[in-house]
């Protein structure tokens, strides 16, 4: 999906980025001369319940024979936001920078709906992912083209 986003974003697939606190699988990083995005997917089905605060969310489902059921999933939102204190302490190290990175959790069924609050991390279907990265405008998430390749760059040093 994130193949659609036009040239000059550069995109990085399930890396793994550490610093001195730990190690964070990041499923997908995105960088734009619009920002940083750092972007967790998931691939649940049902409809989806949730808190930004809450430490698990409930996923409710229909089964194929028709019996409805609940399960808990670890909160995705508190995930990615351990990915972006990582990867902003990486860059912090290497560029002497504290940029701006959104979170992002994407659903990666489209028939999956979503009962979320969230104030901080963005939580959509992958049919809206494309547009949100591309229509987000927000002053302290800019990046200046030369300043865009330096981050590249640490991040290809840095990945796993």
């Amino acid at each position: 999906m994130l193949k659609k986003l036009p040239n000059n974003y550069y995109i990085f697939n399930d890396i793994i980025i550490e610093n001195r606190d730990g190690k964070s699988q990041i499923d997908h990083v995105v960088i734009g001369t619009n920002g940083i995005f750092v972007i967790e997917t998931k691939n649940h089905n049902g409809k989806i319940v949730g808190d930004e605060n809450e430490r698990n969310w409930i996923q409710n489902k229909t089964g194929r024979n028709g019996g409805t059921y609940s399960s808990e999933l670890f909160n995705p939102t508190k995930q990615v936001k351990t990915h972006v204190y990582r990867l902003k302490t990486v860059l912090n190290e290497e560029l002497g920078i504290n940029p701006w990175i959104q979170s992002i959790v994407v659903f990666a069924n489209d028939t999956t709906e979503l009962d979320v609050n969230s104030k901080t991390t963005i939580v959509l279907r992958k049919k809206d992912l494309i547009k949100y990265i591309k229509n987000y405008t927000n002053i302290d998430s800019r990046i200046l083209r030369k300043n865009k390749m330096l981050i590249v760059n640490v991040i290809k040093k840095r990945i796993y």
